[in-house]
């Protein structure tokens, strides 16, 4: 099935009936262009799941009706009723919580995964303690490029918040506060910014 554009209009007509995953997203969010592929690949793998995606530049309505504060945030869900996705965003956690939508079966289990990761970060944290932190700009320069196009167009304010308040204004709060976190290594929440040791 193609990209539905859902609109402040629309948006309950379209998410009547069938399975669904409602993509809420930003202009210049760099996030949400780098997700873009995974939820291609996903509609892929579901040809009959309804893809929408919802601009919340366009619609502030919807961003208050579901208190949207950044983007990308997902939702999945059948037939009108759906809840937040805060589940891993690759393409095989996105198949599964699908495939569990249309099949009936219970939420995403990610516990193994968790628990992975869980080994991961302890690993990860001895190795930061050995090294110095920097923040540098993103690799990528399309995302930096497409970042900093929102922050000029919303006055230095994150592109990826829906809301202009001085914690959202750039180098954001929530990322100020990670840079200062000795636990924290990756990206800021726009992904214009990455903290690493080295």
């Amino acid at each position: 099935m193609a990209i539905i554009q859902a609109t402040d209009e629309n948006f309950d007509g379209v998410i009547a009936e069938g399975v669904f995953l409602i993509d809420f997203y930003t202009t210049h969010c760099g996030p949400c262009r780098a997700l873009l592929p995974t939820l291609l690949e996903v509609e892929g793998a579901f040809p009959s799941m309804k893809l929408i995606k919802v601009n919340l530049d366009d619609c502030k309505q919807l961003a208050d009706r579901f208190h949207i504060d950044s983007t990308p945030t997902l939702f999945l869900g059948k037939d009108g009723a759906f809840a937040e996705y805060e589940g891993y965003r690759e393409s095989e956690f996105f198949l599964k919580a699908i495939a569990d939508l249309y099949y009936g079966r219970a939420a995403v289990n990610t516990s193994a995964t968790e628990q992975k990761t869980s080994e991961q970060d302890i690993s990860k944290q001895e190795t930061k303690n050995k090294r110095e932190a920097r923040v540098r700009l993103n690799e990528d320069e399309e995302i930096v490029r497409t970042v900093r196009e929102g922050l000029k167009a919303k006055n230095g304010y994150c592109p990826c918040r829906v809301q202009k308040t001085p914690e959202n204004k750039c180098m954001c709060k929530e990322f100020r506060e990670q840079i200062e976190d000795e636990n924290f290594e990756g990206y800021c929440h726009c992904k214009l910014y990455y903290k690493e040791y080295v």
